[in-house]
């Protein structure tokens, strides 16, 4: 936990991150939210690691500011179309 946290104090907001440091704070914080869909509970599915306030809006990369959800739910927290099926949040 506390690398975690000491990991996002050394990475710049706005700037987005696929390194190792962002990978062992997703990793972190798919543990501390029990591998499920922080939404809609889901197991067992591949998680996505969100940013509540986007980098784009200065949102940091701290784990409190991270929660996990799943495809569907986090393209209808953005309005994306992840798996391209045209739906955007479809099951």
């Amino acid at each position: 936990m506390i690398t975690a946290y000491l990991l996002s104090l050394t990475m710049q907001p706005g700037r987005r991150y696929a390194g190792w440091r962002w990978q062992r704070i997703a990793r972190y914080v798919r543990r501390r939210d029990g591998h499920r869909c922080a939404k809609c509970g889901r197991r067992g599915v591949v998680l996505h690691v969100h940013h509540k306030t986007p980098v784009s809006r200065g949102g940091r990369h701290w784990p409190i500011n991270l929660i996990t959800l799943c495809a569907a739910c986090h393209e209808r927290a953005h309005g994306w179309d992840i798996d391209g099926d045209g739906r955007v949040g479809a099951r």
